[in-house]
């Protein structure tokens, strides 16, 4: 098998994947059909299908590397076992620069609903890069420990985020001890 792609595909995924971006600024997910869809990346509706089994797929596709982009962000994974109450403050605060204009639209409430496994597409990303900056060990255990960790800490980032929403919210020094003494527990060795 050919592990190569062929420069032809790359560029129509490119072409399809642009007029998406543009579209989804101008309406929401549920409203871009495949036809208009072809029709700003100057394909025909066929060319689209040997890509994307349907614009949702294609919305999927956008979003996890987008997922994976703002989770290369962070700079913080180095400190995870070395300071993790530092780890742990990097966690909940937002970088504005983090999530360009174009990428925005794809997590707008609108069009997020369309994605039942977002959130676990957020901590996969943040795992495999605490991976990857050789923080942690890559074992299976490892790997079970970090799910529970990360997914209850994005879910109390959520709650936080929308909190801030309607009122400035610090966070509790009480709530970034626990967090990091939940990560020294779970990897001291």
């Amino acid at each position: 098998m050919n592990t190569k792609t062929d420069l032809r595909v790359i560029k129509t995924r490119r072409a399809i994947k642009s007029a998406f971006l543009q579209l989804i600024q101008k309406k929401n997910l549920d409203k871009i059909t495949v036809t208009e869809l072809a029709k700003a990346a100057e394909i025909n509706k066929g060319t689209f299908y040997l890509h994307y089994s349907d614009v949702y797929a294609l919305y999927a596709e956008l979003l996890q590397e987008q997922v994976g982009r703002i989770a290369a962000h962070s700079n913080n994974y180095e400190q995870m076992l070395d300071n993790p109450e530092a780890f742990v403050r990097a966690f909940f605060t937002p970088t504005s620069d983090a999530l360009p204009d174009a990428g925005a639209v794809l997590f707008s409430p609108q069009n997020i609903r369309f994605c039942e496994n977002v959130f676990s597409m957020i901590v996969d990303a943040i795992m495999e890069n605490i991976f990857n900056v050789g923080a942690i060990e890559r074992t299976a255990l490892n790997r079970m420990k970090l799910q529970f960790l990360i997914g209850g800490m994005f879910l109390q980032f959520s709650r936080c985020a929308e909190k801030m929403n309607q009122e400035p919210v610090q966070m509790e020094e009480e709530m970034v001890q626990y967090l990091a003494g939940q990560i020294r527990y779970s990897f001291s060795s």
